[in-house]
């Protein structure tokens, strides 16, 4: 497969879905149920904090379930998909959805599950074409969403990988952090990173790079939060991630990161414009002379700021 059909094969797993319709009525406040109550769909607020399991008992303190989170999502999508459901649910609002509300809130439901990357567009077509499933959202219909094993190979093993894929013809973008845990903050991210790929037209793997539980060690008291093996599993198994490894460092220098950037072999790192960013992170990207590519400020909430809130709703 040649770079130029690589890159078509990339394209059709996702793209950001936006209607023209949605565009025209985004900036409407006509008082409307689509602008009273519709357009307050949050993922982040609506989705992430119904599977965040509290517990005392670090031994059993498990990563918030981003398998059930897309389940949730798939729930939402698929009332809005079907008009007998949607309006039984939402038949006590002031004002009552029309047909127009409904079509609306399908698109902006949508858009912000592919924004986020919860789901993507094959997986928005399946629901759109199956219809509504009066089931448990724990017995989802396996073939709605997709799901991969998260293979946590080892960081020799890795860059064996990575050679491959470069002789290939693909380029390969690493996008590090801890991930303790991952949020919706850290989906969109990804999502905007492999979106690079097509954008620009650059057959693109993405890697998500672990900082070590002895560097997330440094930064107090009861961290990391969850098993290493578990965040590298859920993030693992989303659609846009190629791959994991956990960095080879215990020290967040600038020097040690470049070290472990350039023995990957990787081409571009993942960064924000966000004035908080680790600084040696980005002296890193500098010291090792690979392209970063850069991701807006995110406005959804981080990983402390989501378990504060859902501790705070006795989830």
């Amino acid at each position: 497969m040649d770079g130029r059909e690589q890159l078509l094969s990339q394209m059709v797993d996702h793209q950001i879905l936006i209607t023209d319709r949605l565009r025209e009525d985004l900036g409407t406040r006509d008082k409307s149920w689509f602008d009273i109550y519709g357009r307050n769909f949050d993922p982040s607020a609506m989705i992430y904090p119904l599977t965040i399991r509290k517990s005392t008992d670090k031994k059993t303190n498990r990563v918030p379930d981003l398998w059930a989170i897309r389940a949730v999502a798939a729930h939402y999508l698929g009332m809005a998909h079907h008009p007998p459901v949607f309006f039984c649910d939402h038949r006590f609002d002031n004002p009552k959805p029309t047909e127009s509300d409904r079509l609306l809130y399908t698109d902006w439901v949508e858009f912000c599950l592919t924004m986020t990357g919860l789901l993507n567009s094959q997986e928005i077509q399946k629901i759109r074409s199956r219809g509504w499933w009066n089931e448990d959202i724990s017995s989802i219909p396996p073939e709605l969403i997709n799901k991969k094993d998260a293979n946590l190979s080892n960081f020799e093993e890795v860059c064996e990988k990575i050679a491959l894929w470069k002789k290939e013809g693909w380029k390969v973008a690493l996008f590090h952090g801890a991930f303790d845990p991952v949020t919706l903050t850290h989906l969109e991210n990804a999502t905007h990173a492999y979106s690079y790929g097509p954008i620009t037209g650059t057959p693109l793997k993405l890697v998500i790079g672990f900082d070590s539980d002895e560097l997330i060690q440094r930064k107090g008291k009861n961290r990391p939060r969850y098993q290493l093996d578990e965040r590298r599993s859920q993030f693992g198994a989303f659609w846009m991630v190629d791959g994991t490894v956990v960095l080879r460092t215990n020290k967040p220098t600038t020097e040690k990161f470049a070290s472990d950037y350039l023995a990957l072999g990787v081409d571009y790192i993942v960064t924000t414009n966000n004035p908080h960013e680790i600084s040696t992170r980005r002296g890193a990207i500098l010291r090792s002379c690979l392209e970063p590519i850069i991701i807006p400020e995110n406005p959804l909430p981080n990983a402390t700021q989501i378990l504060q809130r859902a501790r705070s709703r006795k989830l």
